[in-house]
Formats: structure tokens, sequence, C-alpha cells
């Protein structure tokens, strides 16, 4: 199965292959570490689209999480690499994960290149999605890419350093949750220390009349 590139008015882009799970890429995957000596990882984390489903129901969710499918997919040739290798992760489908090719130009992959594409990455996947899925969202978590990195150990299995790579990956995806979650507590304290919280009432409009009813 392959999805065109809707880029192209005519429908004829270049075609993404549709995700798979990434166990099934792992012969690929050895290939990039071994001729690199590293490995890097996006994780994009999508479960918190899943609270769509209990509040929308599963058409809702399955049609979002098709777009969010395509956005990442968009990714190629835009955000990622087109050479870079898209799959799913083991728990259902919802992440996806972005292992990166091999580097053009000289020098290994580094930390800081991962962090400034995880970065540019969520960025841009939680500014679509806001605006293509905003009936569903509202002031959903937003969709959170961590990142990660592995070194070629012709010791250890090829499988082993790829599952211990999304381990990490994942990891880094709950550190910045945390991270995240304290800071918005911060900034809260802060408006209630300068007492700058107000209490808004929308009203109640009966609407035969369009006459007030009431306020909440």
């Amino acid at each position: 199965m392959a999805v065109t590139d809707p880029a192209r008015p005519d429908g004829e882009g270049r075609p993404h292959e549709a995700p798979v799970p990434y166990r099934e890429r792992v012969e690929d995957l050895q290939r990039v570490l071994a001729a690199q000596g590293s490995l890097g990882l996006l994780l994009i984390d999508t479960s918190s689209l899943a609270q769509i489903e209990h509040q929308y129901g599963t058409s809702a969710f399955e049609k979002v999480m098709g777009m969010a499918r395509d956005l990442v997919l968009e990714l190629k040739g835009q955000e990622v690499r087109h050479d870079d290798i898209i799959c799913l992760n083991d728990h259902g489908g919802d992440a996806f994960l972005v292992f990166f090719s091999p580097k053009r130009r000289e020098g290994p992959l580094r930390i800081v290149d991962l962090k400034a594409a995880a970065d540019r990455v969520e960025s841009h996947l939680n500014r679509k999605l806001v605006r293509l899925a905003s009936p569903y969202l509202g002031t959903l978590r937003r969709v959170t890419v961590g990142f990660a990195l592995a070194f070629f150990n012709p010791l250890v299995m090829p499988e082993r350093l790829v599952s211990r790579l999304v381990e990490e990956a994942w990891s880094c995806v709950h550190v910045q949750r945390a991270q995240r979650d304290l800071q918005n507590r911060c900034d809260l304290q802060e408006v209630l220390l300068a007492d700058q919280l107000s209490t808004v009432f929308q009203p109640v409009v009966e609407l035969r009349t369009r006459g007030v009813l009431g306020y909440e």
C-alpha cells in the first residue's frame, strides 16, 4: 500500500510506503547502523489522541489518526530526508518512529542534530494537527516527539540494539512530558501569585427568542 503525496494537485506525487512495525525493518536498520556507526531515532508519540475516541467515538478517532499518519508521511523531503525510514511501534500504532538515514555530509550524527529535528517535527505536527482537527482536539495534550541515539556494537544483536534505542526514545518522551507538566504548573502558580486569574461566565441563550436565560 502506498500513500500519494498530497502536495501534488494531480495526485501523482512521489508515493510513500505505508509504515510497518519497526521490527520488520531491522535488516534495513542494521545496514544503516553498520554503515555510519550509529543510528538516530525520532519517536512521535500520538497516544494522547486516544482521548478523542472516548469523547467523540471511533470514527472521529480514526479520522484524526489518519490525519496524523498522513502528516508524518509528508515529513519526508520537508522536515526529514526522503531516505529516512518511517515505521510504527509495536503498541497498536500509537507512535511513529523515524530512523535517520546516513548523513550526506561528513561527520557523525550528533545529539544536537536529533534534538533540533525533534523540536522542528513536534512544532510542525502540532501546528498542522490543531488546524486540521480543531473540532476534536480543543485543549488536548500535544503530540510529543522524543529522540535517542544508538551506537553500533558487533557483539550485540541488531534487534537488541534497535529495541534498546526505541526504549530510550520512549524514556525521552516521558521526561519531556514531565518537564512540560512541571512548567505548566509553575506558570499557573505565577498567575495565582500575581492575582491575574479571572473568572469568565458565558451566557445561556434561548434559541427561539435569543434571550439570555442565565450564565454558566
